[in-house]
């Protein structure tokens, strides 16, 4: 379940080893994502590469309506606790609170710990629901900002706004419509000086009927967290994966495209690490 880019395979041995996968990759044999997609029926329909969404979607009911337009803040942030990130993603979260400013807007970052100058709102562990129900009555947007790029990732950052009704802004590199709606959420631009445009998406949207529409997708589909327990046992029991023999050949590659650069990199950290510790 960890980025590839945290954690990608190194050591040759690893090909011509493994015969399946399960992660969060979604052309994994047993695909472990961090979320489930179900329709109004309650199946699960995603997320998956070649996901097709309802088109056109209704409008949201006025209830819903209501409900939207009492919300009084503009950004929410559920940080990490490392305020450092392979992504960098906490320029991005500064240079969106100081463009949002113009707007007398802000971006508000939690974390479930005191001391951290990065996240300077506290949402203690022991109280998940009282956040929640905060995040969803208040704010407009939440930035679901992965720790770092690559393929697929899209991890649990992004089921908070899909379960408390706030509008994800989107920081990584997953096909996002492999699993939201088109329409539904806002990509953050990988550039820092394309911020003010995100700002003034952001500005533009809030208090007006526009805002809404991000939140068509809810009269067709709904998010749960996923039973790996439930995909591990529906492989077990399907034939054609269990019954078709194969290798990954290239487990590296196919873990993540640019592993020798990264595993370079990691290689070049431990022995500088080693060498100030002495033990080299």
């Amino acid at each position: 379940m960890e980025s590839a880019d945290y954690q990608p395979v190194c050591d040759s041995k690893y090909d011509n080893f493994f015969n399946l996968t399960a992660t969060y990759k979604l052309n994994s044999d047993i695909p472990f994502t961090y979320m489930a997609t179900k329709n109004k029926e309650g199946q699960v329909v995603g997320p998956k590469r070649d996901m097709t969404w309802v088109e056109p979607m209704a409008e949201v009911d006025e209830v819903l309506r209501e409900k939207l337009s009492k919300k009084t803040k503009a950004v929410a942030w559920f940080g990490s606790l490392n305020c450092t990130t392979r992504s960098k993603r906490q320029k991005y979260v500064q240079k969106l609170q100081e463009v949002l400013m113009n707007y007398n807007l802000t971006v508000d970052i939690y974390s479930n710990k005191e001391g951290l100058e990065c996240e300077p709102f506290i949402c203690p562990l022991e109280k998940p629901n009282e956040c929640d129900e905060m995040l969803e009555r208040d704010y407009h947007f939440y930035l679901s900002f992965e720790k770092s790029f690559t393929e697929d990732l899209a991890s649990r950052d992004l089921m908070k706004p899909l379960l408390t009704l706030t509008v994800p802004i989107v920081l990584g590199d997953a096909n996002y419509s492999s699993f939201m709606p088109p329409g539904s959420y806002i990509e953050a631009p990988r550039e820092l000086r394309n911020m003010k445009k995100l700002a003034r998406t952001i500005a533009d949207l809030i208090g007006t009927p526009k805002y809404y529409d991000f939140f068509r997708w809810k009269n067709y589909y709904s998010y749960s967290l996923p039973n790996k327990h439930c995909s591990l046992c529906t492989a077990l029991n399907n034939e054609d994966v269990m019954g078709t023999h194969k290798v990954y050949q290239d487990i590296r590659g196919w873990w993540y495209p640019n592993y020798e650069d990264r595993c370079r990199k990691i290689k070049e950290k431990m022995i500088e690490e080693m060498k100030k510790d002495g033990t080299i």
